[in-house]
């Protein structure tokens, strides 16, 4: 007996799993013969044999069954073309929109890194939070010696840093981007070369020979991928090197610099191991891969003992210094670039979700329509979920529809997205359409239309037989059908207003930031970077001498006001060294507090050109030449944290062991950062120590220009001088500061611009959908308001009845809105700038906007009621 109960069981939960058109007397029949074969064969042989019988005819009962059910959803949607085309692109803007962004955050956010185990590989920096600078220094050459001597969760530790490489090989002279490595680069990567070797430890010896591994993209470029240039030699600054290998473009980005992919570094020598140098000089870039069963906390914790051993053994420069590990993955970012993809990838998902709700109204309204039909087809016997599987059938045919729409809206939004997306952000290049994205559109494609669709297969499933077929169907969609049309507008016009809001704090934000005081005056002036030749000019005289006859061959040039040298221009990508300053009284012993400051080397009239502020104090001069007492002039920040009672002029500071006399003060300019992250519009100004470039020379350095000329009439007259003046050196790229200072904005106006975008999509779809919504109220109520007319009802009286129904639900939606906006809102904290993020101002401007354009939506149904001819309304009743 148990064993028929249990056959009989497994055969009614398989049927349930294969529902068929069965009729229950035929159903009946079949569990009754089951049964009897149980009790003649045995309860195992019959499962099995029903379970065979059932695999074998089921999935192609099921496949005809959906073959039927898609050719009769195309048949009725062909029926209402205009229904089915607006449902199709409501539905592909939300898909594409979607699908577009993801794209960006999956290729800049979630591919993993192209290395074998990236989960392993982490990047190590030098943490100066102690004394206020930051979790995110570049790291000493010492340090990372020392590091690399005492660490142990680490299989191996690389450095590296960027360079500007003058290749004289073909033609005229070319500015190439590289990087100076660690051998142990391409461990920690795991990635070998295509052609010849990789660097080794023996060629980091500073007497070793000259040597150098190209990108396989200069390869392809300039070899034309000829394996024969691995022995040859290419001529970098002047110096002959000997090209040993070739490694692939997939040698990419490690935090924010590149290495090794189109457009970024193509060239990479050998970091020489000069230990002469100080201790303090963080230069260098360090990655690491992590040992089997090491954690990331792990390593943590040992390299901050390990930091702190160093500053009790290297007090003079380790000071207040520790460690701090990070994942690439989130070390290349701001955290605000990660925040704002994520912010606009939510912002875009509510689009959808209000797109869905405008769709699941129109095929509500639609099903409205067909309650007759359905109500035909239940009397004849179609079961519940036989209707229920139809309608869900036709909704998610629509939306694959949509989707494949949809996706080439994405395809199409992803070019302009790449024009769009700033050069800041990392691994902008790897967005792209490919299996990953497509089976996201897929997804979101389906599970919108089961989300819009759900709610009217499960409605036109449960219609009333009797209401539907008698007198037109009228009465048959009742009030919960209405709760069901007015809930989605309320839900779609509060996700309106909550984007709409956002976008609101965004763009004030915005606003803020580019009135923000800069400390410079940008307008005018153009930069460039450029290296001096290293063979031609070998000691820091010629060096010298090499700089101040291009100044003074720029200076002579009409419309040029002041030309300088400097470390790095403000919001310019380049090597920015957190130095470590502590002050002593001049002519005392007495040590004071110590703190983090950013070195800059400047030449003579750099201030003049840039426009900074001399506050206190002298400028660099002719007296401050090489062999003098050392100077320093300092930031009013700098200057504020060591003497807050005065300005420092005649103080001295120990700078890597030197004394030098503060001899000036200039105001705080922005975009000067020392950290890895660099300087941005958002952060405060940072303290700047301003060292002469006279007493500290420098190779490779920027050059700022201020010119009373349009750069397309001065920049010729610029090129000129510099083929005068050294012939083998590459024209620099001229560039108007104006355009760092934008690209340093780029990221907010982004995610502004596409929160913007996003709000004013969301704003369309809401509006159109309280439009229908009213529209189809006010045709429900055709016979209500023509009897109100005709018994004397005025017009103003039947508008304000249709406003107020219409202004009921808006204003619930923007209510509702406003409260998920006010707890929203603080996720976009972080990328807000002078603006709070509950600034009531912006809630209560944003409410009445809303309530505006709602009034707008509902107005043209509410005209529209007041021309009902009472006794047309009449005579269909």
């Amino acid at each position: 007996m148990a064993d028929r109960t249990i056959g009989e069981r497994v055969y009614r939960k398989l049927l349930r799993l294969y529902p068929r058109d069965f009729s229950d007397d035929y159903a009946h029949e079949m569990t009754q013969l089951y049964r009897d074969r149980i009790r003649d064969e045995g309860p195992t042989s019959v499962w099995l044999a029903l379970v065979a019988d059932l695999a074998r005819t089921a999935p192609r009962e099921q496949l005809s069954t959906l073959a039927q059910d898609v050719r009769h959803a195309r048949r009725t949607w062909r029926r209402t073309p205009v229904l089915a085309l607006a449902a199709i692109l409501t539905l592909a803007l939300g898909v594409g929109a979607n699908t577009a962004v993801f794209s960006v955050v999956h290729g800049v956010l979630l591919r993993p890194l192209p290395y074998p185990d990236p989960d392993r590989l982490v990047e190590v920096f030098e943490d100066n939070s102690r004394a206020g600078g930051g979790p995110f220094f570049r790291v000493s050459l010492l340090n990372y010696l020392s590091w690399v001597e005492r660490a142990q969760s680490f299989e191996a530790l690389a450095a590296f840093n960027g360079r500007d490489f003058t290749v004289t090989e073909h033609g005229d002279p070319e500015r190439i981007f590289g990087s100076a490595v660690t051998a142990s680069l391409f461990k920690v990567l795991g990635i070998a070369p295509i052609v010849g070797r990789a660097l080794t430890a023996e060629d980091e010896n500073p007497a070793a020979a000259p040597v150098a591994v190209l990108a396989e993209s200069l390869w392809s470029r300039a070899f034309g991928r000829d394996p024969a240039v691995v022995g040859r030699t290419i001529t970098l600054n002047g110096l002959r090197h000997q090209i040993v290998g070739i490694v692939p473009t997939a040698f990419r980005e490690i935090g924010r610099t590149q290495i090794g992919s189109a457009g970024a570094g193509q060239i990479f020598i050998p970091l020489s191991m000069d230990t002469a140098q100080n201790r303090g000089n963080h230069t260098l870039r360090v990655v690491g891969r992590l040992r089997q069963q090491v954690t990331l906390d792990q390593a943590r914790d040992e390299m901050r003992r390990v930091a702190a051993g160093m500053q009790n053994e290297f007090p003079t420069t380790n000071r207040n210094w520790s460690a701090w590990i990070e994942r690439p993955q989130r070390s290349m970012f701001d955290p605000r670039v990660r925040l704002s993809l994520l912010v606009l990838l939510g912002a875009v998902g509510v689009v959808l979700l209000i797109a869905c709700a405008n769709v699941a109204n129109l095929v509500l309204a639609r099903a409205t329509s067909r309650r007759r039909e359905l109500a035909v087809r239940a009397a004849l016997g179609a079961r519940p979920a036989r209707l229920a599987r139809q309608l869900l059938t036709e909704n998610v045919s629509l939306a694959l529809v949509s989707g494949v729409c949809g996706l080439t809206m994405a395809g199409l939004s992803m070019q302009a997205l790449r024009t769009l997306i700033p050069a800041t952000i990392p691994r902008a290049d790897e967005i792209r359409l490919d299996g990953t994205i497509l089976a996201f559109g897929l997804f979101i494609t389906t599970a919108s239309g089961v989300f819009f669709g759900m709610a009217p297969a499960i409605r036109g499933a449960r219609a009333s037989l009797l209401p539907a077929l008698t007198q037109n169907g009228k009465g048959a969609i009742g009030p919960s059908h209405h709760l069901w049309r007015r809930g989605l507008v309320v839900a779609q016009t509060g996700l309106a207003t909550m984007l709409v809001v956002m976008a609101a704090l965004l763009l004030q934000s915005l606003v803020r930031l580019q009135q923000v005081p800069l400390g410079f005056e940008p307008v005018g002036v153009l930069t460039a970077r450029v290296s001096t030749p290293q063979v031609k000019y070998p000691d820091a005289a010629a060096m010298l001498e090499f700089q101040r006859t291009l100044l003074r061959s720029l200076e002579t040039l009409p419309s040029v006001r002041a030309a300088g040298l400097i470390t790095s221009t403000p919001f310019a990508p380049g090597v920015r060294r957190g130095v470590t300053v502590r002050d002593r009284a001049a002519g005392g012993g007495s040590l004071e507090p110590s703190a983090s400051a950013v070195e800059q080397v400047v030449s003579a009239r750099l201030f003049r050109a840039l426009g900074v502020t001399l506050l206190a104090g002298r400028e660099f001069g002719a007296q401050d030449q090489p062999g003098s007492p050392l100077v320093a002039i300092v930031s009013e920040g700098l200057a504020r944290r060591l003497w807050a009672s005065s300005d420092g002029i005649g103080r001295a500071l120990e700078l890597d062991g030197r004394g030098h006399e503060i001899v000036g003060v200039v105001g705080d300019t922005r975009g000067t950062d020392g950290t890895a992250r660099g300087g941005g519009l958002d952060r405060d100004p940072q303290p700047v120590l301003y060292v002469s470039s006279e007493q500290h020379p420098q190779g490779t350095v920027s050059l700022v220009i201020r010119a009373d000329a349009t750069p397309q009439a001065i920049v010729p007259a610029i090129r000129t001088a510099f083929r005068e003046i050294e012939p083998t050196l590459p024209i620099p790229d001229l560039r108007p500061l104006d355009e760092w200072i934008a690209e340093s904005a780029a990221q907010p106006r982004l995610t502004t611009t596409l929160a913007g975008a996003f709000a004013g999509a969301a704003l369309f779809l809401t509006v159109v959908g309280i439009y229908g919504v009213i529209s189809y109220t006010v045709s429900q109520r055709t016979q209500e308001l023509g009897v109100r007319i005709a018994i004397g009802a005025s017009r103003i009286s039947v508008v304000g009845l249709v406003l107020r129904t219409g202004m009921t639900w808006a204003s619930a939606g923007i209510a509702l809105g406003l409260v998920g906006a006010w707890s929203a809102s603080r996720l976009i904290a972080g990328l807000l700038f002078g603006v709070s993020a509950t600034d009531s101002f912006t809630f209560a401007l944003t409410a009445l906007a809303l309530a505006g354009v709602a009034a707008l939506a509902c107005t043209v149904p509410a005209l529209r009621a007041t021309r009902i001819d009472p006794v047309i309304a009449l005579r269909g009743d």
